[in-house]
């Protein structure tokens, strides 16, 4: 018996097994039953009775019909054959043969199996959906206990993912709606840099997969992990990014692995099958710890498991670091990457992590087991490159501003104004981001009135009201800063800083040239004052320990010292410069008539008065001309006789620098002191 082949294409949605009885049972049948009992009169069906035609589909053929996996699960249907005595059923010898289980549809002893009476007329299936057209032309069928059995089908991996993406840090993705608009590199800046980090990307040596980026705050950091990001993510090598944000609530340690084992879940389906099956064996996974944590979700799919061998190398980005919850998290993030780097070079994964250069991050990297296996991008402010990056952003970003307002004169601003605010930012790109973002301003819609309060600012010709601070976003930066000192260090914080902003009202010879001479003066531990500036120095260059005699702390930008000088701006965290300077000439002259006082018996007699115990340190011949020094200096001093005048004048900053200026020995006596102490 010919039969015609199967129809390869259908339109069907449904996935719907359709089992028709072979010839050989259709033959048993006929044996025992009279062949004329399928030849049904027409007054047995009903009139209205929806028949198949033009059939196309042979006995005992299976036909299969799956949706698209993208295609949400529909409804089956199940036709069940009648169960009637009058009725010889053929079916019944079928319904042995096989079972088929529409989609969706409940397993049933009585399997759906449709046969046709006339074994050499086979009918073909129409879409069961299609109501107006359902059996369309049938002739010889009865459909009676129709059935339809919904049922919403949710594949295992979909509660998986679900639970997965719950305890993510939600808005921390390069491309999360939260960020937007990201901070990204201007076209045409941070060039070598990016090409630096893509030469190290494509052709690294695989110990080294691994990049720290650090900087000072504002310099563009995250506008430098943003753009390689986006450039990852165009060549289909991005894995996963992470942006951290204290004041936006995303950094959570606890979160940070599941987040990126989220990201790669969905870019790599034979990881996401690894992260599904083990969430499903064990859903108190995503509670366990950090390091339990990398183990699973880093550690045993790309190395056990070996997902991804043989394929390119994807780029894992953590940006802000210095943002996590912790300094002990911080770092164990840290020494977990670099461990697994150094352990398995040939996982294609490649980390890049960026932070400012906070002490225990710097210290971290500086481990003898974690600094032979990253490489580092150091981000400065003033450099060369920053400072051509910073005047190219602010000629683009005012030509933008001139273009939208179209009644501006296509001269502005000056080339004056230009190279002021470039000279001002010094490289500092936050700086000129927020400058001229108060200037563009849509709301206020005059740029160049807005240009001149800028302009007012930098040179301190003008008292802004608070309500018209152009950079408002620059001190909300700083004062986030300052906040994240301990408030039992911020009283020798302060003065460290006072020092550092009033040296431009010091004679030369008042100067305190270094931590440890600053330590003398103000009766201070040297480590005190190093534990003070600890969570500074992302706004300060601080001299190493070791190098404390020969360098003191500065300002990284002078913006910083601009915000600390002005009360409106700095509101609680506002230094008075002058007051700073008055105390510490108080101190120096409080120094001097304890000296004055006691040399005054007689330099040869010095060791038998206490308080100048730091004397009887000279024993070289080089200590002793400091020594003849000393009193060459406490001559000219009691020459003066203006002991008891040096205290009633320390009242007033001008009356104590004038006596300053006008005492020749004052500035050699203190910094021997300093120096033999």
């Amino acid at each position: 018996m010919a039969h015609s082949e199967p129809p390869k294409n259908t339109n069907l949605t449904p996935s719907l097994n359709i089992t028709l009885p072979s010839d050989d049972e259709l033959r048993a049948h006929s044996s025992t039953a009279d062949a004329q009992s399928c030849k049904r009169p027409a007054s047995m069906y009903s009139s209205d009775a929806p028949a198949f035609q033009n059939n196309n589909i042979t006995p005992s053929s299976s036909v299969m019909l799956t949706p698209n996996e993208t295609i949400p699960p529909t409804p089956s249907i199940t036709v069940i054959p009648p169960n009637n005595p009058t009725h010889p059923a053929p079916i019944a010898a079928a319904s042995s043969a096989a079972t088929a289980v529409g989609l969706g549809a409940p397993a049933r002893s009585n399997s759906p199996v449709i046969a046709s009476p006339h074994p050499q007329v086979a009918p073909q299936m129409m879409n069961p959906f299609q109501a107006s057209n359902a059996f369309a032309g049938a002739n010889g069928w009865i459909v009676e206990n129709f059935h339809i059995y919904a049922q919403e089908i949710i594949s295992p991996s979909s509660s998986e993912m679900e639970k997965l993406l719950k305890e993510i840090i939600r808005g921390a993705q390069y491309d999360s709606s939260a960020r937007d608009p990201p901070p990204e590199c201007h076209p045409g800046t941070r060039v070598k840099m990016l090409e630096r980090m893509c030469t190290w990307f494509f052709y690294m040596d695989p110990q080294k997969a691994f990049l720290w980026i650090y900087g000072p705050m504002g310099v563009g950091k995250s506008a430098v992990v943003q753009t390689f990001a986006e450039a990852l993510a165009a060549a289909n090598r991005l894995g996963a990014t992470l942006f951290f944000s204290r004041p936006n609530n995303r950094n959570d340690p606890k979160r940070v692995f599941i987040t990126i084992a989220y990201q790669l879940a969905v870019r790599i389906p034979s990881y996401r099958t690894f992260v599904i099956e083990q969430i499903s064996l064990d859903p108190e996974l995503l509670e366990k710890g950090m390091r339990e944590q990398f183990k699973i979700f880093i550690v045993a799919p790309f190395v056990h498991r070996r997902i991804g061998q043989g394929r390119e190398a994807l780029g894992i980005l953590l940006d802000g670091l210095d943002e996590c919850n912790g300094q002990g998290p911080q770092c164990d993030i840290i020494r977990l990457i670099s461990d697994f780097v150094r352990d398995y070079p040939d996982v294609p994964l490649v980390w890049v992590i960026s932070s400012r250069p906070e002490p225990h991050i710097c210290s971290t990297f500086e481990e003898d087991t974690v600094t032979i296996n990253h490489w580092h991008e150091y981000i400065p402010v003033d450099s060369t490159e920053a400072c051509q990056d910073v005047e190219l952003f602010l000629t683009k970003r005012f030509e933008k501003i001139r273009s939208r307002f179209r009644y501006v004169s296509p001269h502005w601003p000056s080339e004056t104004q230009r190279l002021k605010i470039t000279y001002a930012s010094s490289g500092l790109f936050v700086f000129a981001e927020v400058a001229t973002h108060f200037i563009g301003d849509e709301d206020h819609a005059d740029p160049e009135s807005r240009l001149d309060i800028v302009l007012s600012v930098i040179d301190h010709s003008k008292v802004m009201e608070s309500g018209d601070q152009p950079f408002a976003t620059l001190d909300a930066l700083y004062t986030h800063i300052l906040l994240s000192t301990p408030q039992r260090s911020w009283p020798t914080a302060k003065l460290v800083l006072g020092h550092v902003l009033c040296r431009k009202h010091l004679p030369s010879y008042v100067d305190m040239k270094d931590p440890k001479a600053f330590s003398k003066v103000y009766n201070l531990e040297l480590s005190t004052i190093y534990a003070s500036l600890h969570k500074l120095h992302s706004v300060l260059v601080i001299p190493p320990l070791e190098e404390a005699e020969e360098a003191f702390v500065t300002f990284i930008h002078a913006s910083f010292a601009d915000y600390l000088g002005d009360s409106i701006r700095s509101e609680s965290f506002f230094i008075d410069s002058l007051k700073v300077a008055d105390d510490l000439l108080e101190r120096c002259f409080g120094i001097m008539q304890i000296l004055v006082q006691e040399m005054s018996l007689g330099v040869r007699d010095y060791q038998q008065h206490s308080s100048m115990g730091a004397l009887r340190k000279v024993k070289s011949p080089q200590e002793s001309r400091f020594l003849a020094e000393l009193q060459n200096a406490v001559g000219a001093l009691l020459f003066w006789d203006l002991t008891n005048d040096w205290a009633a004048g320390a009242s007033s900053s001008q009356g104590v620098q004038s006596r300053c200026l006008d005492i020749l020995g004052f500035g050699s006596l203190i910094q021997l002191w300093i120096k033999l102490s």
